[in-house]
C-alpha cells in the first residue's frame, strides 16, 4: 500500500503530507502494525501514534504549530484534545503556541455554531 492510500484509509487530513510531518520512517512503523493488525476501524489510533511519534521527538516551535493546526483538523477531537495535553508539555512550546490554541479552538467553537445555525 502507499503513503497516500494509507493516509486516506486512516482518515489523516492532507496536511499531513503538504506539512511534511509524515515521514517514510513513519510510515513504515505504521504500516507494519496496520498489516499485523488490519484494523480500519481505528483509524484514530494510527493518527494519534503519529502525534505522539513526533512529541516524543522533542519538536521545536514550528513543528508544534503544524501539529496544533493538525489536531484542529483531526476528526476525532477528544483524541485531538488529548494530544495538546501533551503539546503544552513540548519543552519548545510558549506563550504565542498558546495563543494560537486559545485562537484554533475559539475559531472551531464560532464554526461549530455557525453549523448549528445553518441546519
Amino acid at each position: 500500500m502507499k503513503k497516500e492510500h494509507f493516509l486516506m484509509k486512516m482518515h489523516f487530513p492532507i496536511e499531513w503530507i503538504t506539512f511534511n510531518l509524515y515521514p517514510d520512517v513513519l510510515f513504515k512503523n505504521q504500516i507494519n502494525l496496520y498489516r499485523e493488525d488490519n484494523d480500519e476501524e481505528s483509524s484514530e489510533h494510527y493518527r494519534n501514534g503519529a502525534f505522539h511519534w513526533w512529541i516524543r521527538r522533542n519538536p521545536d516551535k514550528d513543528t508544534l504549530i503544524k501539529l496544533i493546526n493538525l489536531t484542529f483538523l483531526d476528526l476525532e477531537q477528544l483524541m485531538a484534545d488529548d494530544v495538546r495535553s501533551y503539546i503544552i508539555k513540548c519543552e519548545a512550546f510558549d506563550n504565542d503556541l498558546k495563543e494560537l490554541m486559545k485562537e484554533s479552538y475559539i475559531s472551531r467553537l464560532y464554526s461549530i455554531a455557525s453549523m448549528r445555525d445553518n441546519s
